[in-house]
């Protein structure tokens, strides 16, 4: 039996179906811009092994070898990613942090040998993907986030889903 004050599941309508698909559909190209700035931050930073040890590096440190040359190609590199992050919507405090790691990895990097080794160290693009991912975790994907399946909004996603997908668009 059901009266009045009893609150009903949530239906959308038409409008909240194509809303609910339009952010998922952003979440998606969010998610995969995270995860292209990831790849690439592991590419430069800690891709491969050095035979025999636990050491990892990337082309970031290969590619530092060449003096001046090499940390300015990083550089353009890590600006990408940084790219990436405003595609996400990090704010500006964390933007800035980001950039002064960049800067710091190449600004030391320029220096023959120390830089390398700092450069081996430092991780500037990892550190930033890792920036990146809290972020998006706990701000885009937070607990009431399409994505969470315990979310209220991923409820509602699913269930948009399953109306379009049944051809009923919730109007009653």
């Amino acid at each position: 039996m059901h009266s009045d004050d009893t609150p009903k599941e949530y239906q959308p309508d038409g409008a909240d179906v194509e809303r609910i698909e339009l952010e998922c559909k952003e979440l998606e190209r969010m998610e995969a811009a995270l995860r292209s700035a990831e790849s690439l931050a592991s590419l430069m930073d800690s891709r491969f092994s050095v035979p025999g040890t636990d050491i990892r590096l990337g082309l970031d440190t290969l590619i530092g070898l060449i003096p001046g040359i090499g940390d300015t190609i990083g550089l353009g590199v890590s600006g990408y990613i940084i790219s990436r992050a405003v595609q996400i919507g990090v704010p500006k405090p964390k933007l800035t942090l980001m950039a002064m790691n960049v800067f710091l990895d190449w600004s030391i990097g320029l220096i023959p040998l120390i830089g390398d080794i700092f450069d081996w160290g430092w991780k500037a693009n990892n550190r930033n993907a890792h920036i990146m991912r809290s972020y998006f975790n706990q701000h885009i994907r937070g607990e009431n986030a399409p994505g969470n399946p315990n979310s209220d909004s991923q409820k509602r996603v699913d269930l948009a889903r399953r109306l379009r997908d049944s051809g009923d668009d919730g109007a009653r």
